[in-house]
């Protein structure tokens, strides 16, 4: 998704509720979607057909990608972003705790 995002950096995601993905998805958005092969972090652009939607790099190198709703397991809009000029290094306390916190979520939401 360069050059809006680049290699090494992390964001920050909400998950989407499965039901409701048609009213969550904003065009032009940018979100996290995970499938059985893949993770991808790409830019909602529309639903060409009721049960597809079409995803859009930044990246102009890559080619959209259409995916059948069936085929998606999660979708994670993205909030924010810590960019790679950060050093890290610093911070890896708080990124350990946040990856425990995200577990914690993760398994009480099962």
């Amino acid at each position: 998704m360069e050059p809006n995002f680049i290699k090494g950096d992390l964001v920050i995601c909400s998950l989407l509720s499965t039901t409701y993905y048609d009213r969550q998805l904003k065009i032009g958005g940018v979100y996290v979607f995970v499938t059985k092969n893949a993770i991808l972090l790409k830019r909602f652009d529309s639903w060409p057909l009721r049960h597809q939607l079409l995803l859009k790099s930044d990246n102009t190198a890559y080619q959209d990608i259409i995916f059948k709703r069936e085929d998606l397991q999660e979708i994670w809009k993205v909030e924010a972003r810590l960019t790679e000029d950060l050093d890290l290094k610093f911070h890896n306390q708080e990124i350990t705790n946040l990856k425990k916190i995200m577990e914690i979520m993760n398994k009480s939401e099962a």
